[in-house]
């Protein structure tokens, strides 16, 4: 599997540069499944047999304006080489990834991560955008798909009613789950590989306005 940082929410997507990206004065909040609105994070446990591997903190930073289009920079890791992605979420709170950009790359392609109202079984297409070796981002047609409507998920901070969103970057080498509590986020990601669990993440913490 290739080095890459998921984006784990959707994107709407087009070719941008810096000179172009400038901070919206009419900063707001968008509520939705994923509650977006500058200053909220989320901190996340990484384990691989069981072990913990890494610790993640996922924050929302400034709403801004690229080319006309509008979201919120995601920011994640160390950002070695200032990389972010955009996300929002649209009217009907579905989470949309909008691309990502940096110092050495930039990729806008629009999409819906995440449906709100999303039923068991309800599938659709998206574009996953990673960012590659550190060096530039990449988008693949991907499939995301409703597994489960209703399922609960326990925590160290508290069991969450979530949905679960399964994906594949690789026609099923890798498998990703993805339990989504609404107003709160991404609570857990699986990742399965040849159909055994490889690694998981698990939110430790969160800070979150709607």
């Amino acid at each position: 599997m290739k080095n890459s940082n998921f984006c784990f929410v959707a994107v709407l997507t087009l070719v941008l540069t810096f000179a172009s990206c400038k901070k919206d004065n009419n900063e707001i909040s968008k509520p939705g499944l994923v509650p977006l609105k500058s200053g909220n994070s989320w901190t996340y446990k990484v384990y691989r047999s069981n072990i913990v591997v890494d610790t993640i903190v996922l924050k929302v930073s400034d709403y801004v304006s690229i080319d006309g289009y509008k979201g919120f920079r995601l920011i994640s890791g160390d950002n070695s080489f200032s990389e972010t992605f955009l996300v929002d979420n649209d009217n009907d709170g579905n989470y949309m990834s909008l691309g990502g950009y940096s110092d050495k790359d930039t990729l806008i392609a629009a999409s819906m991560r995440y449906k709100k109202n999303a039923l068991k079984g309800d599938s659709w297409d998206f574009q996953e955008i990673s960012y590659v070796n550190n060096t530039y981002f990449e988008k693949v047609d991907i499939q995301m798909l409703c597994i489960c409507s209703d399922t609960a998920i326990n925590t160290s901070i508290g069991n969450f009613k979530c949905k679960a969103y399964q994906w594949s970057p690789d026609n099923g080498a890798d498998i990703f789950i993805d339990y989504i509590s609404e107003n709160i986020g991404n609570v857990k990601t699986e990742h399965f590989e040849n159909n055994h669990l490889f690694s998981y993440q698990i939110l430790l913490d969160y800070n979150v306005t709607k």
